[in-house]
């Protein structure tokens, strides 16, 4: 059920991050992107129209994010100076009854507080469109020798790809010129018909029969394959071999704000009662058992019977 896998995020969250994200930095990151993204697909449905549960659900996608911003850190202390892209501001409207739920969303709205005041005021947003020497992808690119080398092995790939595209140009020009000339030689072909006293032009001439192949000759254009601008460069190549923890980050990061820092309509409804019990609501949507323990290690999220992620718990 979405309550065991709440619960799971609540009380084993910080030992899972301790235990089996140490030296798995990837591996935690997809993990938590998964979760984040399968746990927000499944309570869309299993909460609709209920305020306390989607603030629980809100809880529970920012205690899994603010654990993967801290291995996305881990893996691109870069990323620390920059903003984490969320305002806690848009916490505020949560209904939590509970002290204990109250106390991870303060801790919560700190942490994203301390984010922030660490970031440079030069810093732009990562999901801006204008490249500057201050975008994240270009501060990165400078200072990783992966990328460095990557963009010097795309230039030269390209220089010799150039080189020999020239040296194809120009056979390519000397055989036309070879075939105009032939061209220059030759008449057109005529059939002629002597008894009827007409003649007319020879649908297989020789020399038509040149002049289309000399007029279908190509070559195809030769595309340098990294922009000129030494900005751009550095933010395409970033891409091209971009940091899997800082991608999967960026990725669920840009969920949450379209998804839930927007205006949540969901959360001005009348409140359920607070006697209504979850398990009540979740079978009629065919959502039962969306959270199961599949061994003592692993513990798998589920939509619709489909493994959304599995989570492999510490030792």
């Amino acid at each position: 059920m979405l309550a065991d896998f709440e619960r799971w995020v609540m009380e084993s969250l910080n030992r899972w991050l301790s235990g089996f994200a140490i030296g798995n930095l990837t591996e935690a990151c997809n993990a938590l992107g998964g979760g984040i993204q399968g746990y927000m697909e499944v309570t869309t449905v299993a909460y609709q129209g209920n305020p306390e549960r989607n603030s629980i659900m809100v809880l529970t996608v920012m205690e899994l994010w603010m654990a993967l911003d801290k291995l996305a850190v881990d893996s691109c202390p870069l990323l620390s100076k920059y903003s984490p892209e969320l305002n806690e501001s848009f916490l505020c409207v949560l209904l939590l009854p509970q002290g204990q739920q109250r106390s991870r969303l303060s801790f919560i709205e700190n942490y994203i507080e301390q984010r922030r005041s660490a970031a440079l005021l030069t810093s732009p947003s990562v999901f801006s469109k204008d490249i500057t020497k201050h975008t994240f992808s270009v501060w990165y690119f400078q200072s990783c020798v992966d990328l460095l080398q990557l963009e010097k092995n795309i230039s030269s790939d390209a220089t010799i790809a150039r080189k020999n595209k020239i040296v194809e140009f120009d056979q390519g020009e000397a055989e036309y010129h070879n075939a105009l000339a032939i061209i220059r030689t030759m008449r057109c072909d005529y059939f002629t018909r002597w008894r009827e006293g007409w003649t007319r032009h020879d649908r297989y001439c020789r020399k038509c029969a040149k002049v289309e192949e000399a007029d279908t000759m190509k070559i195809e254009v030769h595309g340098w394959p990294l922009p000129d601008d030494p900005l751009l460069k550095a933010a395409v190549v970033f891409e091209l071999r971009c940091p899997r923890p800082f991608a999967i980050w960026r990725e669920a990061t840009f969920r949450i704000r379209n998804n839930l820092c927007a205006p949540m309509n969901t959360l001005t409804c009348s409140p359920c009662d607070p006697s209504e019990n979850l398990s009540k609501t979740i079978p009629a949507l065919n959502l039962t058992r969306r959270l199961q323990t599949i061994s003592s290690e692993h513990i798998a999220l589920y939509l619709d019977d489909q493994v959304i992620f599995i989570i492999s718990l510490p030792l």
